[in-house]
């Protein structure tokens, strides 16, 4: 059994499901701020804003920076169950950089996934066009803006994601308790 309990410590933990066996291991944490404008088909009645809910740069918990920089976005449920979720990788470079999509497969590294959450389906959404800018790539923080244009795989409708912004600050490696053993 492996539960992460962040948010609570060994000593506040008690009753049925008690932890015998801690464990501290390390993780990347970074101050994640910033948001996009959303239009979509009106049918699916999709919030407007989408925040960029976590984000990582390059800086790994062994204290390299040996990942790609990743940021997620998305929206709540509508009221009919819908929600659009999207993960931009971005290449393990330091500094500035600019991405014109859809990019070319010689682009190592940048990556999108966007989907369309539906009550009874997960339809993928293509890039069919863009720019993500960033200002500032490091170990330590992020900094980009985008805007992009993408179509439904199912139906053709399309979807814009203008204004964009990513900041990601801060970014150490931390630890969390992570329960190894108990009932």
């Amino acid at each position: 059994m492996v539960a992460l309990l962040s948010s609570m410590t060994p000593s506040v933990w008690s009753g049925c499901n008690q932890c015998h066996s801690w464990q501290e291991l390390p993780q990347v944490q970074c101050r994640v701020i910033g948001t996009a404008t959303l239009a979509s088909p009106a049918r699916l009645a999709l919030p407007t804003t989408v925040p960029v809910e976590r984000g990582y740069t390059c800086l790994a918990a062994d204290n390299t920076c040996s990942q790609n920089p990743t940021f997620n976005l998305g929206t709540t449920y509508s009221a009919g169950g819908n929600q659009f979720v999207l993960t931009i990788t971005l290449p393990q470079v330091e500094g500035a950089a600019t991405y014109t999509l859809p990019w070319s497969s010689t682009t190592p590294g940048l990556a999108i996934d966007a989907a369309l959450v539906t009550p009874v389906s997960w339809p993928a959404l293509t890039v069919v066009s863009g720019t993500i800018a960033v200002d500032r790539s490091s170990p330590e923080g992020l900094h980009a803006s985008f805007a992009l244009e993408l179509e439904l795989s199912t139906t053709g409708e399309r979807f814009s994601l203008t204004g964009g912004t990513v900041d990601l600050s801060g970014c150490h490696v931390g630890s969390i308790d992570v329960c190894t053993g108990g009932d």
